[in-house]
């Protein structure tokens, strides 16, 4: 259970006792739900894909006939290659990937090179003509802090226990 939480640090509940786990050099957070059952701090995990690669940018380059289709299945892949740890919308162009999709031009989405290649994949498929362009570098190396369907991203993490 997730006990107190402050801007550089949470305090965690489990069978053991009370740990304060400490953020350093923070990059983002996502509280979902007060409780979990148990916390584990990873270098591997699907939150860590934005930081671990590079990004590229995907321009389309003609109408697609099935743009809402085309649009599914490349949110399909994502939330596939993601484990539904983040949406589609977050690499997706928030002023209308569909309609980027049916007027042909345009960048559809900005993401790192494992969903990038995800979704090339799906539009190859559906026939779509587009260019991809190196979008930022990575930012490695990073942790996750994990709890149930929580998450807070940081450069490294110090637990306490707290007596």
């Amino acid at each position: 259970m997730i006990t107190r939480r402050q801007t550089t640090f949470w305090e965690l509940r489990h069978e053991g006792g009370l740990d304060r786990i400490h953020f350093l050099g923070k990059e983002e957070f996502a509280f979902v739900e007060p409780s979990a059952a148990c916390y584990s701090i990873v270098e591997n995990h699907a939150v860590l894909i934005d930081y671990e690669f590079a990004w590229e940018s995907i321009y389309i380059a003609r109408p697609v006939d099935a743009p809402r289709e085309a649009l599914e299945e490349v949110m399909a892949a994502i939330h596939d290659r993601v484990d539904g740890w983040r949406s589609a919308a977050s690499y997706l162009n928030a002023f209308g990937a569909e309609r980027i999709l049916r007027d042909g031009y345009g960048q559809l989405l900005a993401a790192p090179i494992p969903i990038a290649e995800v979704s090339r994949a799906v539009l190859r498929g559906a026939g779509v003509r587009f260019t991809s362009l190196p979008a930022r570098p990575a930012r490695w190396p990073r942790q996750a802090l994990i709890a149930g369907l929580n998450h807070v991203v940081a450069r490294s993490f110090r637990v306490e226990p707290v007596t």
